[in-house]
C-alpha cells in the first residue's frame, strides 16, 4: 500500500511539473514570436543533444538519458524511446553525440562512458579511463580536423582532454591541456573561482575556443594541444562562462551578470591567437533583476542571418542578431520560468531546437526545407 501510495505521488509530482510548464507558456506573453510554439513532454533536465534530425538526448540529474522522438509536426509532443541509466548513479553532466548510433557521456570523476547501438539494439556503455585528478567532464565536442576525427572534453578541475576517434567511437587519449587563467576573474561565491571548462566550440584551422568558469577564454590548437592565445571574457564579471558558440569568426558567450552594469550576452571578434572585443548587452525582460542567469547559446542562419539563441534565468528563449556592428536581440519566446536555464540544442536539417529546463520542448525556429 505505501509503494502503491509513493508511486502515485510521485506521478502527480511529474504531472504536476509538466503542466506548470504548459501554464507558464501560455501565461508570460513574449514581446514577439521568433520561434514556433514549443511542445511539451518530460521534467528535471540539464543536457540534450540532438542524435539526428528526429531524436534527441536529454540527460537528467537523477543519471538517466532519455531518448526522445521529436514530433513531426509543430505544436506535438516528442515520445519517449528509451532510457538508459548511468551506472555510477551520478548526474549527467555532459552529452556529446558522434553518429545516431554513438555518443559519449560523462561517467565520474575519472571515466566517460560511449554508448553504442548496433543496428536494431539499444544503446550500451563502454567505460574509457583517464586520470582522476582532472574530474568530472562538463562539456564536449565532436570535430574533425584533416581527415581525424577529435573529442574534446572540458572537465570541472580546468583542464581540457584532447581524444582522437577510431572507428566505432574508439577513443584513444592524445593531449591533457591546461587551462586554469593564472589571473582569474573575482568569483562571488567561493576564495577560488570554479574552473570549470563549460563552453567548447570548433572554429578554423584546427582551432577550438574553450570557456571556463574562471573567466578564461581560450583558443586551443588540436593538433599538439598548444593554447595559442587566452584572456578574461571579462575582468569585472564576478561569475564565470556558462556558455559558448561560434559562427563564422563571431564568438558569442554567455554567462551569469552579477549586477546592472554587467551583461549576460558578449560578442568577441576571433582572429589568429587573438580574441577581441565586439558588443555586449543584457538578455532581460524584469528590469529589477539583479542577477541575470544566461544559460545556454546556439547559432543558426534564417533567410541568410545569422541569429543566436540563448536561454536564460526567466524562462525565456531569445533570438538575437549578431553582426561585425554588434548584438540586436530580436525577441523572445517562454519555455516556463526554470531557475537555473534551459539547456538547448539547434538540428540544422530540422530548422528546430530542443530544450530542457523544467520541461523539455521542441521549438521550431524555420520551416524545414
Amino acid at each position: 500500500m505505501t509503494s502503491a501510495r509513493s508511486t502515485r505521488r510521485l506521478w502527480l509530482w511529474v504531472l504536476t511539473m509538466v503542466l506548470s510548464g504548459c501554464l507558464a507558456s501560455r501565461t508570460h506573453s513574449p514581446v514577439s514570436r521568433p520561434f514556433g510554439e514549443p511542445a511539451v513532454t518530460y521534467s528535471m533536465a540539464q543536457q540534450v543533444r540532438w542524435l539526428d534530425s528526429e531524436r534527441f538526448l536529454v540527460g537528467r540529474w537523477d543519471g538517466t538519458i532519455s531518448l526522445l522522438e521529436a514530433p513531426a509536426g509543430e505544436g506535438g509532443a516528442a515520445r519517449l524511446a528509451d532510457a538508459m541509466v548511468l551506472p555510477d548513479g551520478e548526474g549527467v553532466r555532459m552529452l556529446v553525440t558522434h553518429s545516431p548510433r554513438a555518443f559519449v557521456s560523462s561517467a565520474g570523476e575519472d571515466a566517460l562512458l560511449v554508448w553504442r547501438a548496433p543496428e536494431g539494439a539499444a544503446f550500451t556503455p563502454t567505460p574509457v579511463h583517464y586520470a582522476a585528478d582532472v574530474g568530472f567532464a562538463v562539456s564536449g565536442l565532436f570535430v574533425s580536423d584533416q581527415g581525424q576525427d577529435h573529442l574534446i572534453t572540458g572537465h570541472e578541475s580546468g583542464h581540457l582532454l584532447i581524444w582522437s576517434v577510431g572507428e566505432d567511437a574508439e577513443l584513444t587519449l592524445r593531449h591533457t591541456v591546461d587551462l586554469r587563467m593564472a589571473e582569474s576573474i573575482d568569483y562571488a561565491h567561493a576564495d577560488e573561482p570554479l574552473r570549470h571548462i563549460r563552453g567548447l566550440a570548433a572554429w578554423r584551422d584546427g582551432i577550438i575556443i574553450a570557456g571556463g568558469e574562471d573567466g578564461g577564454l581560450h583558443q586551443v590548437r588540436l593538433e599538439d594541444g598548444a593554447v595559442l592565445t587566452q584572456r578574461l571574457f571579462n575582468p569585472a564579471a564576478r561569475l564565470g562562462i556558462n556558455d559558448l558558440a561560434v559562427h563564422g569568426d563571431s564568438l558569442l558567450v554567455v554567462n551569469c551578470a552579477t549586477d546592472k552594469r554587467d551583461r549576460n550576452l558578449w560578442l568577441f571578434a576571433l582572429q589568429a591567437a587573438h580574441i577581441g572585443d565586439t558588443d555586449a548587452v543584457n538578455l532581460l525582460r524584469d528590469r529589477q533583476q539583479k542577477r541575470i542567469f544566461a544559460f545556454d547559446v546556439v547559432t543558426y542562419e534564417q533567410d541568410g542571418v545569422p541569429l543566436a539563441a540563448v536561454t536564460t534565468k526567466e524562462g525565456l528563449l531569445w533570438s538575437v542578431r549578431f553582426s561585425d556592428d554588434g548584438l540586436e536581440p530580436s525577441g523572445h519566446t517562454s519555455l516556463g520560468r526554470f531557475f537555473y536555464g534551459s539547456a538547448i540544442d539547434y538540428d540544422a536539417v530540422s530548422g528546430r531546437i530542443a530544450a530542457a529546463g523544467i520541461s523539455v520542448r521542441v521549438v521550431p525556429v524555420q520551416p524545414p526545407e
